[in-house]
């Protein structure tokens, strides 16, 4: 188990070294970063998985990513990620496993905490809110229980209570904007 007595990350020296490099590029101007660095667009780019990442429109430079690979190292965050896929407790908050490997992990794999493989029991809560009826709303299926929660939200006139979790949230938002015709709803 990960310790509970880390050192705030605002205290760290290369935290410290980040603000002041906030401070120096916070008003550079992407122009700017774009006429002293030609391959930018390319350099600042990357794909994987079939998602692409273009961060070259935000002020980061090379010395932004040393900074920002130093503060992982310094934290610690390559044990503490291989510590999350082994199961082991790094909530310190909860005194607990985080799990969030195993909701994702395919069937076939097996991540053990105290004694008990959790993808099975992980696997059957991540299908349990979408039951066997479907509600298609923008070209997504979704099941008969979340759908019981969320279609009096879809369909009242009333602002959404928005009470999920921010991912059904902003599904509630984008649909009652497009049945409003409106992009004010937030």
């Amino acid at each position: 188990m990960i310790a509970a007595g880390v050192r705030p990350l605002a205290d760290r020296p290369t935290w410290q070294a980040l603000r002041r490099h906030y401070d120096e590029m916070r008003n550079v101007h992407l122009r700017t970063l774009f006429a002293d660095d030609p391959k930018r667009g390319e350099r600042y780019t990357a794909e994987a998985a079939g998602l692409y990442l273009d961060y070259a429109k935000h002020r980061v430079t090379d010395e932004t990513i040393r900074l920002l690979l130093a503060l992982a190292e310094e934290s610690g965050l390559r044990p503490r990620i291989e510590a999350m896929f082994r199961g082991e407790k790094i909530n310190v908050t909860e005194g607990r496993a985080v799990l969030h490997s195993a909701l994702r992990a395919p069937r076939s794999r097996s991540i053990v905490v105290d004694g008990e493989d959790v993808v099975p029991s992980t696997a059957s809560s991540r299908r349990a809110p979408y039951g066997r009826s479907t509600l298609s709303i923008s070209g997504g299926w979704s099941g008969k229980a979340l759908a019981q929660r969320i279609v009096p939200e879809l369909e009242s006139a009333e602002e959404p209570a928005l009470r999920h979790d921010g991912s059904t949230n902003a599904l509630i938002r984008r649909y009652r904007r497009q049945r409003l015709g409106s992009g004010s709803v937030t």
